[in-house]
């Protein structure tokens, strides 16, 4: 019947989407670094949301001094999914107030903007790299393959050119915690 053929092409469109989603991801891992899972635990969060409020009571300026026994990208990821931040990473830990700069987006626009991620990865790379000794060509991209949260996949891909990787760029730096509600998404 005709309601036969319907759920037939439905479950093989099912299929093909779970394959292409499939093939996605093992080209993606081919070729990018892929995001170690992160489970956030009852036990986590309540270890997160302990220094989290140590360092509100701190005060902005004042750096969190993290005690947690997980790395710390679990702590950033947890940031950026539970409560309403962005995240910024700079080589520079003294900053009071960030301003925007010229930058240009991922669109390849000039655009006057202070950059932040709802990524607890991305951010640091920029929180350990001189930028002051990179020459010529930086590139830096993270793909998010499915949504919501719990389920995607992110890959990621971070470049520096031989010039700059000889004058040895890599520091200690700082991701600086922004609330996002004066952030606008520049380009998806």
């Amino acid at each position: 019947s005709d309601m036969d053929g319907t759920q037939d092409r439905q479950t093989q469109a099912g299929f093909r989407i779970r394959l292409e989603r499939r093939l996605a991801r093992g080209l993606l891992r081919a070729l990018f670094l892929s995001a170690p899972p992160v489970a956030l635990t009852a036990e986590k969060a309540a270890a997160f949301d302990a220094m989290l409020s140590s360092a509100v009571q701190a005060g902005p300026a004042a750096p969190i001094d993290y005690t947690a026994p997980y790395p710390k990208v679990e702590f950033l990821t947890y940031l950026v999914r539970r409560h309403a931040v962005l995240l910024h990473g700079s080589a520079h830990s003294d900053i009071q107030e960030l301003r925007p700069r010229p930058r240009t987006d991922a669109a390849g626009r000039r655009i006057e903007a202070v950059f932040a991620s709802g990524d607890g990865i991305w951010p640091l790379f920029f929180a350990i790299l001189d930028r002051s000794k990179v020459r010529g060509s930086l590139r830096n991209a993270c793909f998010v393959v499915d949504s919501p949260p719990q389920s995607e996949s992110r890959y990621y891909f971070f470049s520096v050119n031989a010039e700059s990787l000889a004058a040895a760029p890599w520091v200690e730096g700082s991701v600086y915690l922004l609330l996002s509600r004066p952030f606008t998404q520049t380009a998806r």
